[in-house]
């Protein structure tokens, strides 16, 4: 009876590890895939930017009308390079 619990304990702990390791890689894949998106956001703004830039009256619209004061702040705490710096 005790070789069955010990047997049973094994069966149990490796179905947990194997729970753990599937969440800790997806957390690793999630969290690579984040940060490239938060490095292209920049690019990507300036991109759409530059192309709004070269219609003056929809620059000029969209200036008037500016971004929001959390996206800026947002897009402030992505590209700075002291939060990568350690």
């Amino acid at each position: 009876m005790n070789r069955l619990r010990q047997v049973t304990s094994a069966i149990r702990q490796d179905g947990t590890n194997q729970v753990n390791l599937i969440t800790s890689t997806a957390e690793r894949q999630a969290a690579v895939e984040f940060a490239k998106a938060a490095a292209m956001r920049p690019f990507i703004v300036g991109s759409a930017l530059n192309t709004i830039a070269q219609d003056q009256e929809v620059g000029k619209s969209v200036r008037d009308f500016g971004e929001p004061a959390d996206a800026r702040g947002q897009c402030e705490r992505d590209t700075d390079p002291a939060r990568f710096a350690r």
